[in-house]
This record gives C-alpha cells, structure tokens and sequence, in this order.
C-alpha cells in the first residue's frame, strides 16, 4: 500500500499538468504540487473547498459560475472541456486548456471529478503574435497592389503626356516655321 501510494503521489505531484481530485459536490480534495505552485497555495488552504472558490478561479465571477456549472455537468457523467484562465502567483494571468472528467464507480455512479488544466499561453500568445503578423501581411499586400496600381496609372498618364508633349512641339515648330515665311 505504501508503494502504491509513494507511485500515486510520484505522478500525481511531478506532472505538468494541474490535477486534482474532487466529490461530486464540487469540494476540493486533492491538488498536486505544479497547481499548488502555479497559484501560490498551500494545500491546507484550498482543500475542503469548492473549486470555484479556490486561487485558480477568484480572479473571475464569470469563470467561478462555469465551473460551478462544469461541476454540475460532470456530476451527471459528461466529460468537460474549455479554455480559459488562471492566475499565477505573480499575478499574470494564463490561458489554460481545462477540463473536467467524471470517475464511475463499479454500478455507474460518478463518485469522483478529475479536474485538469493545462497551462497553453505560449500558445495563445503565438497564434497572436501569427494573428497579428498575417493582418500585417495582408495589409502590405494591398499597399503593394495600390502601389503598383498607382505606378502603372502615372506611367499611362505620363505615356498620355509624351503624345500631348510631343503634338504641341510639333504645333509650335509648325507655327515658328509658318510665322518665318
């Protein structure tokens, strides 16, 4: 038993990934250490709570709420899945891939929730960064198809000019030869 455990705690508190254990009430009753971490928590003050009261998700009413209904969804055996964010314990906040996972006893009944995040902002953060680099993209390519409308235009105007050029010199050495006869 001892074994299993020292196994147990060795994955549950060395992934990267936040896991924890909650009772279908949605009452905390185990977190890992990279969680812990994360938000800058002891576990002594966040079990026995409810999730969406817990660091990961005061920062918003609007996300305590979600979860509060991800709870309720789970309870019932659906698998639950969205993004959304965390504070860290510096402040910032993360985009994180959360889910929540129901765990069946023998006759069916969900007696357990695995909730799982896991942190994307890098992610998130590049495919903005990609997002902005394409809009910019796309906004050079259309300076250059101006550009190169507006260069063809003068170089068709200025061809207009040479013929409108050229006829009026021709007109004034016409008049000069005329008014020297």
């Amino acid at each position: 038993l001892m074994t299993a455990e020292r196994q147990f705690r060795a994955i549950f508190d060395q992934t990267f990934q936040f896991i924890g254990l909650l009772d279908v009430r949605g009452t905390l009753l185990e977190m890992n250490q990279t969680a812990l971490a994360f938000a800058g928590a002891r576990h002594d003050d966040v079990v026995g709570k409810h999730f969406w009261d817990t660091p990961w998700w005061n920062h918003s009413p609007e996300a305590q709420a979600r979860v509060r209904e991800a709870v309720a969804s789970a309870t019932r055996g659906d698998v639950v899945r969205f993004e959304t964010t965390h504070r860290a314990a510096d402040g910032q906040l993360h985009h994180m891939d959360f889910s929540l996972k129901p765990v069946h006893d023998a006759t069916g009944a969900v007696v357990l929730l695995i909730p799982e995040s896991r942190d994307i902002e890098d992610r998130v953060v590049a495919e903005d960064t990609k997002r902005q680099l394409e809009q910019g993209l796309a906004q050079a390519q259309k300076m250059e198809a101006l550009g190169q409308l507006a260069g063809g235009a003068a170089h068709d105007f200025n061809n207009l000019l040479t013929v409108i050029a050229g006829h009026a010199d021709m007109l004034r050495t016409e008049a000069t030869t005329e008014s020297a006869r």
